[in-house]
């Protein structure tokens, strides 16, 4: 069942929270209060907005923030000025690297909007296993709040993730079982997409299918790191580096490869 208007309001404040930064996602959470008729709130976070980017050098996108601050809340010699700020910006040509939701990155405000709404709400306690190493359930998740520690069976801690980040990719697009367990550090929020939703979604938009190949390949690597006794001695950080080196290749039912053609890679 799709979000209903406050809960998607309630998922895209929380993602502008997570990239306070991206602004595709503020303008979806600027949607969202217009369409419940919060007009004023929805003015204030695009001058927010606004301010934020030009802080970091971006004045194109400062510029059409200011715009949209000026549709909800009017002119003023406030907006004026940053709107006179903005074009300096734009005219100097710089801007600041920020993180973003790489994941809807292709998408535009309105199909972003409508994967977004597929997902449900979901909440976890603290100590609480979301997903588990081993099990073959298809859901995808995307933190909202919270924390999370991403354990193997043998105790091994492989990473952490945090709000605005994602987990389960790797069961939806290739169908395999949990490769690692989820645990909430403390309280948290999740939006829960179904494997048709992300396979679509991955369908659809092939850089956004491309991102999350690449984000299950990583973690695949990374979890294999901590289970093969080539790593047991190699410290976190490098298994992080060959984590971001590697690649995994694909070999056909009774592939031949001769070693003189395999370069000097490690396979």
């Amino acid at each position: 069942m799709a979000l209903t208007d406050d809960a998607f309001l309630h998922a895209c404040l929380r993602l502008h929270h997570a990239y306070p930064y991206d602004a595709r996602v503020a303008r979806l959470a600027i949607q969202a209060l217009q369409r419940k008729g919060e007009l004023r709130r929805a003015g204030e976070l695009a001058r927010r907005m606004s301010e934020r980017l030009l802080a970091k050098g971006m004045g194109t996108q400062a510029l059409g923030f200011v715009e949209i601050a000026r549709k909800f809340l009017g002119d003023s010699p406030e907006l004026d000025r940053e709107a006179e700020m903005a074009r300096l910006a734009v005219g100097e040509g710089g801007s600041a690297e920020v993180p973003h939701f790489e994941l809807i990155e292709a998408l535009s405000d309105e199909e972003a909007a409508a994967f977004l709404r597929r997902g449900s709400l979901v909440p976890a306690q603290k100590d609480e296993a979301v997903v588990r190493e081993g099990e073959r359930d298809r859901v995808f998740y995307l933190i909202l709040s919270g924390e999370f520690d991403v354990m193997l069976a043998n105790e091994a801690r492989v990473g952490s993730l945090h709000a605005g980040e994602f987990f389960g990719e790797a069961a939806c697009i290739y169908g395999l079982p949990r490769t690692a367990s989820v645990v909430a550090r403390t309280e948290a929020e999740l939006l829960a997409f179904s494997e048709e939703a992300v396979q679509a979604l991955a369908r659809e938009f092939p850089l956004a299918g491309d991102y999350l190949k690449r984000v299950v390949d990583r973690r695949l690597i990374m979890t294999l790191t901590y289970q093969h006794p080539a790593f047991a001695e190699v410290p976190p950080g490098d298994r992080a580096w060959v984590a971001d080196e590697a690649a995994i290749e694909d070999w056909r039912e009774g592939e031949t490869r001769m070693l003189s053609q395999m370069g000097d890679a490690l396979w």
